[in-house]
Formats: structure tokens, sequence, C-alpha cells
């Protein structure tokens, strides 16, 4: 659920700049992944983004992570990425480039796969 927060208020940002949800995403990333790594797991998290961003082409469909009633809904785009990280992390190829299909629609997949292996690496990694 860290990321998906995580990758929440970054997609805030994106849609609404004076939100400034970044400023959420960095200052709680030790709150989000407790672990010493955390800044790490949060600029990965933004590279994931950033890459799904270049190859999508429509809007991504996320719910804000400062309304509790909206917080506990996960949009179908939501899925797809969290979907993509959990292959990843679970070394599932096959799975990872059928999400990362899914969230960048059709659209090409190669740097997403990059940038959540990346993340998931990390993450499966003991926290040091």
């Amino acid at each position: 659920m860290s990321v998906l927060t995580t990758a929440r208020f970054f997609f805030l940002s994106f849609s609404e700049p004076q939100s400034a949800g970044w400023l959420t995403a960095i200052l709680s990333a030790e709150t989000m992944f407790q672990r010493p790594d955390a800044a790490l797991l949060t600029r990965q998290v933004l590279i994931v983004l950033q890459e799904m961003r270049q190859s999508r082409r429509s809007t991504f469909r996320f719910s804000n992570p400062r309304c509790t009633c909206c917080a506990d809904i996960v949009t179908h785009d939501e899925r797809h990425l969290i979907d993509t990280i959990r292959a990843s992390r679970a070394l599932d190829r096959s799975r990872a480039f059928s999400s990362a299909m899914l969230l960048c629609e059709g659209q090409e997949v190669g740097r997403v796969l990059t940038a959540a292996e990346a993340l998931a690496t990390s993450l499966r990694a003991a926290p040091s």
C-alpha cells in the first residue's frame, strides 16, 4: 500500500500542481516505507510513474490520497500499476508484461518494466 499511496501523491501533483503532493510523497517516505532506503524507494516509484506517463496516451485515473473515503478505492489504472510491480517483485515476467501492456494501453512497455523491476528489486532487498 505504501507504493500506491506514494504514487497517488505524485499523481496529485501532476493533476493539481498547487496541491504540492510531491512534498508529501517525499517528506513522508520514512513513514510510508519504514525502511532506511525509503528515499530510494520513493524515487524509484516516481521513475516508474514517469516512464508510464511517457508511454500512456490517456489520463491515468487515481484516487485522491487526501480523501479518506476515496483512498479505499483502487481504480482500474491503479490496479494495473500495482499488478505490474507485484509481478515484477514475484519475478513473474509474463504477468508483469501483461499488466504493463494494460497499464500503458498497448504502447511501449520496455522502460516501464525496467523501472518496475528496479523498484521490485529494492522492495525485495532487506532494508540496509
